[in-house]
């Protein structure tokens, strides 16, 4: 759109047509139209058509007084015009409420109420505010994440209003999309999550973000078909030379259905994961060689006490499909880990007081605790 409206003349133009200044929605609606399509025409220099899915919206926000049901009943009782006409359906009753002035409204003419918002002045009398927004359609990007940091969540977290972490994935995001798009704000969403203190690396973790209200895209998507003008590496260069925390690959342009996408990712998937345990016994080479033959090791987890707080105290069934140990010293170990979707790593090491059975401590029949924690990869299936 070359030719851009600005917030000035649409309320100048609304200034030139007081009269809908009592109007009820459903009045607002019939009669709205026809007044503002001329100013459309003479602007635009065309004829201009409204369209629901248009990326472009004139949002006018009509705000009226506490007055307003009793001065539009007032009206639609003594005026002449609606006797005149003689309306059927316009019999006004003493005491109607507001959803029977309502059905009043729906079924008048456009043409009548045109006339009556014209020709008389008592609905002049009611308050009312009107704002107007300008708001473009929003933009969906979809791309894999990877995360560098062990004290960044995904999003951002607070408690009582207090942040609990610097920044998070989303916010290391959305400070280079905002610059970018100049839009309002961004909301990611991604499939799964790692917890804050757990590296994402591998091929990352998808992930969909909303821009909201972009102001500037012309440059990356075109402005009525939402079709890419070209590459997006750009933006991906951006975000990753401003954030030393995470990295952003493969990103494009899709739409919101990506969300129902994004939640299947949560529910089919193998995470392979690598961490760091420590073992209170001197490992030997046997052990080492029992830890690498587990295979479809059937898991049962109790809720971890860690999140019992927001998750349903219940029994999960999950797998462990592999495990590969090598030892760094007597006490120390690293461990790849391929799991089922929702295994919880951690507490398969320290078995969590016995909620987690079998357990890694329980396998080596002894105290053993992790002390770091990465995804090294993703496995999706039939997405």
């Amino acid at each position: 759109m070359k030719k851009l409206i600005q917030k000035g003349e649409l309320e100048g133009i609304l200034s030139n047509i007081k009269e809908v200044d009592s109007l009820d929605v459903s009045l607002l609606r019939k009669i709205f139209k026809p007044m503002f399509l001329p100013f459309l025409v003479e602007k635009f220099g065309q004829e201009t058509k409204y369209n629901v899915k248009s990326p472009f919206e004139i949002k006018i926000i009509f705000e009226f007084s506490e007055q307003f049901y009793d001065k539009i009943f007032e009206t639609f009782s003594i005026l002449p015009t609606v006797k005149k006409l003689g309306h059927k359906k316009f019999k006004p009753e003493a005491n109607m409420d507001r959803s029977g002035i309502n059905e009043l409204v729906k079924n008048c003419s456009t043409e009548l109420l045109i006339e009556l918002v014209k020709k008389n002045k008592v609905l002049k009398n009611v308050n009312m505010e009107t704002r107007v927004e300008l708001i473009n359609q929003n933009i969906y990007l979809r791309g894999n994440y990877m995360k560098f940091s062990r004290e960044i969540g995904q999003s951002p977290w607070e408690i009582k209003g207090e942040k609990i972490c610097h920044s998070s994935v989303e916010e290391e995001m959305t400070k280079t999309l905002k610059r970018i798009f100049n839009c309002d704000n961004c909301i990611m969403s991604a499939g799964g999550r790692e917890d804050r203190d757990v590296r994402m690396l591998g091929s990352g973790r998808p992930f969909i973000t909303e821009i909201i209200n972009p102001r500037k895209k012309d440059k990356y998507i075109d402005y009525i078909t939402f079709r890419q003008l070209e590459n997006l590496k750009e933006i991906e260069e951006q975000i990753n030379r401003n954030s030393k925390l995470i990295f952003v690959k493969n990103l494009d342009i899709c739409d919101k259905n990506y969300f129902a996408v994004i939640k299947k990712y949560e529910e089919s998937k193998q995470k392979f994961y690598t961490c760091l345990v420590w073992t209170s016994k001197n490992l030997t080479e046997e052990d080492i060689d029992m830890l690498n033959s587990v295979k479809d090791l059937t898991v049962i987890q109790k809720t971890p006490m860690r999140v019992m707080h927001r998750r349903t105290l219940m029994d999960r069934k999950k797998a462990i499909l592999k495990l590969e140990a090598s030892k760094i010293n007597e006490n120390f170990i690293i461990l790849n880990v391929l799991a089922s979707a929702g295994t919880y790593i951690k507490e398969f090491v320290h078995s969590d007081l016995g909620r987690t059975s079998p357990s890694l401590m329980t396998l080596l029949n002894c105290e053993c605790d992790i002390l770091q924690l990465d995804v090294l990869d993703i496995i999706y299936e039939n997405i």
